[in-house]
This record gives structure tokens, C-alpha cells and sequence, in this order.
């Protein structure tokens, strides 16, 4: 039973420098694991989020600009409409009816060419 103080104090430091010895390796072992984990992420996650990209683009190509061309269209009819409704309102000539009945048609036609039927024609003009 040698209880010297010495002694025990010449371990400790001998039983630290393992442990910094042991951590370190520890560190130098996990290092270029976490730099090639970071890498491999640096590289997928653009693609991922690329080919995500693309198919909102494909779904935007396909969905919203045809149904955009549409909302102009009709736009375009019922500003065609109003302008005969307001110059017959105000002259009162026949030919803004004649306007008006062939926005009608334009619009029916349109209308069936997109879902296989027409719009009816309106009572008041073919009356």
C-alpha cells in the first residue's frame, strides 16, 4: 500500500494526455467524415431542389398559362359586349347589336371549343 502523492500526481497527467490523445483521434477520424457529409449535402440538395424546380414549371406550363390565355380571351369578349352594349345605349344604332350578337357567337364558340358545348345565345338578341 504506497499511498505516495507523487506518484499518483505523475499518473494523472499521463491518464489526461490519453484521453486528449484518444479525443483527438476521435476529431481527426470525424472530421472528414462531417466535410464529406457536408459536400454530399452540397451537391444533392441543389439537384433536389432543381427537380423540384422543374416539376412546379411543368405543372405552371401546363396548368396556369393555358387557363391565363383563356381568362384574357374572355376578357377581351366582354369588353367587346360592353363596348356594343354602351354604344347602343347611347346611339341607339343597330349596328352595335350586330357587334354585340358576334361577341356572343366568338364567346359560344370558344366556350364549345373548350368543353364540347356553346353558350346559348341570348333571347334578347335573336328575338
Amino acid at each position: 500500500m504506497d499511498t505516495d502523492p507523487t506518484a499518483s500526481s505523475a499518473a494523472s497527467p499521463l491518464r489526461d494526455s490519453r484521453a486528449g490523445r484518444t479525443s483527438s483521434i476521435w476529431v481527426r477520424a470525424l472530421l472528414p467524415v462531417v466535410v464529406i457529409l457536408l459536400l454530399a449535402a452540397l451537391v444533392l440538395v441543389p439537384t433536389l431542389i432543381g427537380r423540384r424546380i422543374d416539376v412546379l414549371r411543368d405543372h405552371r406550363v401546363e396548368l396556369v398559362f393555358p387557363a391565363q390565355h383563356s381568362l384574357q380571351e374572355s376578357r377581351s369578349l366582354l369588353t367587346a359586349q360592353l363596348a356594343a352594349v354602351r354604344g347602343y345605349e347611347i346611339s341607339g344604332e343597330a349596328r352595335h347589336l350586330t357587334r354585340l350578337q358576334e361577341a356572343f357567337l366568338r364567346e359560344a364558340g370558344d366556350m364549345g371549343s373548350r368543353d364540347g358545348g356553346g353558350a346559348p345565345e341570348p333571347s334578347f338578341i335573336s328575338g
